[in-house]
């Protein structure tokens, strides 16, 4: 019980310290969820936010797009700036196809 324990708490730590942009290091604000939600909540929101960031690292038409990814309670919030509708909506599509999302809201702009 004691290594279980343990092994969440190293995992909610590293998830705390973890990039919240896709294409560079995190900023203020750069976390998934608030610290009042239960701890399993934190790590299933985390979890999700780092499978879109993941997602958006792999796919040829976001990879280069620096996106801030947020996550709470499953709805991803995704912001930064785009360079057209077409970025936009492919941003949008590739988050909504990571399994577990319950929604996305889309607060990406356009430069």
């Amino acid at each position: 019980m004691f290594a279980a324990a343990a092994l969440l708490g190293t995992v909610l730590l590293a998830s705390g310290c973890a990039a919240a942009l896709v294409g560079r290091a995190a900023g203020p604000g750069g976390g998934s969820a608030t610290s009042s939600a239960p701890a399993a909540q934190r790590a299933s929101d985390q979890a999700l936010a780092e499978a879109v960031r993941a997602r958006l690292a792999r796919e040829p038409a976001t990879r280069a797009i620096p996106v801030l990814v947020e996550c709470r309670e499953g709805v991803v919030t995704l912001r930064g700036l785009v360079e057209s509708q077409q970025q936009r909506a492919a941003i949008e599509g590739a988050a909504r196809g990571v399994r577990g999302i319950a929604a996305v809201r889309n607060e990406l702009r356009l430069r």
